[in-house]
């Protein structure tokens, strides 16, 4: 009696766990492969116990079966960047190797509907899975978590309704059980695709460029139905060029405003702020307002044109370029070649506002705009709140302890730009946990990240020695003029993400080296309050572009 006491406590125990682990994985919480990976390798060792203990097929089969799911959490856990299609492959062989053994109990016991429903519906989820290896839904992930939830629910139900030798009484309450738990596992899969903020990057964003495309040729256009009331809107893909001089593709929404008959239109150029290194993290997919543009309708209504390029590596394909000074500005500045060449607009002079990544995107562009693209007419540039000194702003969120997602997006992209950056230098945080972040989109990571953060201290897990090839790469993405264009840059004293002391100090360098530039400290105002709609930050950027197009004169000196 105490054995079998025992034996139905483990039972029970595994049975809890199946199902909790279950449906975790149901819930596809995951979006990088490495951290799937990892979750799939525990989903089978948890597999594993199941099959030793859910008493059916033969014992030599079912140790043999537990075995298996051992090898393939040992594969997929311990080898590196594993192959989504890899992991799926070597997953989904062991769960068609449990299905076929639980039919074939089925067949072998008198035709047990139990045995033979569950192994038929392993065996086709497992098959579907293996073969449809797409890393934005991670099947194989979701048909582990549903057979999980299975056998973790027959494994409970089967304690109130056990079965006799030949498993025919109390079948009925024991396949609705199951199926009910299936069911549910399927319905919060479900739920939780429909509510995943990231988005599949269309087939419009895929291009290989012609070998005799040029910087700021416009590729495709296509009319976007998601324009603004009283506007028409141009997603554009278009040719622009690396920091190391590579042809790649750049994105970009143009929005033109519908009542306006000036014969050239101005043309502000919005910069966004930080969403991701991500592809689908593209403010043209997630939405003007991803990317910081919460003014877009006021300068529609001003009369202005309005282009919102992607920065490098979101959107159209290729690496990211974080913070890569040359190619963000690249992007920018061929973004304004390619959207004067849509048919049927005639575009004027620009001016460049960026906000955060974005700003640090616009200084770059006045920064090369005359030896890289002469042929842009630019009237003035904004930076708002903007990545200036990277290796002050770095090093004060280290000290902070608030290095967490700028960490993370500078070392995915410093290293493989630049191989004396090794990752390993600059922090303690594990490369899958990185990855996880990274394939967020701001917002969704950010709750990631903070959870991560609490619990690892994932946020103290940087560091970043003065002397090091990372602080040398990132004073070499710092703009630093000289700036051929007005230049004003505005700040919120109460931010806490880019600091007003990193901007104060970045800016008196520059003025003590000759540039003009002018710069508005705003007191009280946080990071969000600079570019929030109506507000005083934004209300006065909108009178500096007016001035700027009207050709008024800022004779203010540098700094003020």
């Amino acid at each position: 009696m105490a054995r079998r006491g025992k034996r139905r406590g483990s039972r029970a125990v595994c049975g809890v766990v199946c199902v909790l682990f279950g449906v975790l994985l149901s819930l596809r919480p995951f979006a990088s492969v490495g951290v799937a990976a990892v979750a799939l390798a525990v989903g089978l060792l948890i597999g594993a116990a199941g099959e030793l203990v859910a008493g059916r097929g033969s014992v030599p089969a079912r140790r043999l079966l537990a075995a298996a799911h051992v090898a393939a959490a040992a594969v997929i856990g311990l080898w590196p960047g594993i192959p989504l299609a890899a992991a799926a492959a070597v997953a989904g062989m062991v769960l068609v190797a449990s299905g076929a053994l639980e039919f074939w109990t089925g067949l072998t016991s008198g035709g047990s509907w139990v045995a033979l429903g569950g192994g038929g519906i392993t065996l086709v989820i497992a098959a579907v899975a293996t073969l449809w290896a797409e890393p934005a839904l991670l099947p194989i992930v979701l048909a582990l978590g549903w057979r999980l939830v299975l056998v973790g629910a027959g494994l409970l139900i089967d304690l109130w309704y056990p079965p006799n030798s030949l498993g025919l009484p109390n079948g009925r309450p024991r396949i609705l059980g199951r199926a009910t738990a299936l069911l549910v596992a399927v319905v919060l899969s479900v739920a939780a695709t429909a509510a995943d903020p990231r988005v599949a990057v269309p087939a419009f964003y895929d291009i290989e460029l012609p070998v005799s495309a040029r910087a700021g040729d416009l590729q495709r256009a296509a009319e976007d139905p998601g324009a603004p009331s009283g506007a028409t809107a141009f997603r554009l893909l278009y040719a622009t060029t690396d920091a190391d001089g590579t042809p790649r593709p750049g994105s970009a929404v143009l929005y033109v405003p519908a009542a306006t008959r000036a014969p050239e239109l101005p043309l502000v150029v919005w910069a966004h702020g930080t969403t991701g290194i991500s592809r689908g993290c593209a403010p043209s997919l997630l939405g003007v307002e991803a990317g910081g543009l919460t003014m877009l309708p006021g300068l529609l209504a001003e009369g202005y044109a309005v282009l919102a390029p992607d920065l490098p590596g979101l959107g159209a394909s290729g690496p990211s370029g974080y913070l890569i000074g040359a190619a963000a500005g690249r992007a920018v500045l061929d973004g304004v070649r390619a959207a004067g060449r849509v048919p049927g607009v005639r575009l004027g002079a620009s001016v460049l506002w960026g906000y955060e990544q974005g700003g640090h995107a616009v200084l770059w562009a006045s920064q090369i705009a005359s030896g890289y693209a002469p042929d842009v007419r630019l009237a003035g540039v904004v930076a708002v709140a903007p990545a200036t000194d990277l290796t002050g702003l770095f090093s004060t969120a280290i000290s902070a302890g608030s290095a967490g997602t700028l960490g993370t997006d500078l070392l995915l992209t410093y290293p493989a730009r630049y191989p004396d950056v090794l990752l390993s230098d600059y922090t303690g945080a594990s490369p899958r946990l990185l990855g996880e972040i990274a394939a967020r989109c701001e917002g969704e990571r950010s709750l990631v990240g903070d959870a991560w953060a609490q619990a690892t201290g994932f946020d103290q897990a940087w560091t970043m020695p003065a002397a090091s090839p990372l602080a040398a790469r990132l004073a070499e993405n710092t703009p630093s003029g000289p700036f051929g264009h007005p230049v004003l840059v505005v700040q919120g004293a109460a931010d806490a993400e880019v600091p007003a002391v990193v901007q104060d100090d970045w800016v008196q360098a520059r003025c003590s080296a000759g540039a003009q530039l002018e710069y508005r400290k705003l007191p009280g105002v946080d990071h969000a309050g600079v570019v929030s709609a109506g507000s005083v930050a934004v209300t006065g950027v909108l009178a500096w572009i007016d001035d700027r197009f009207a050709g008024r004169v800022d004779e203010g000196s540098c700094g003020e």
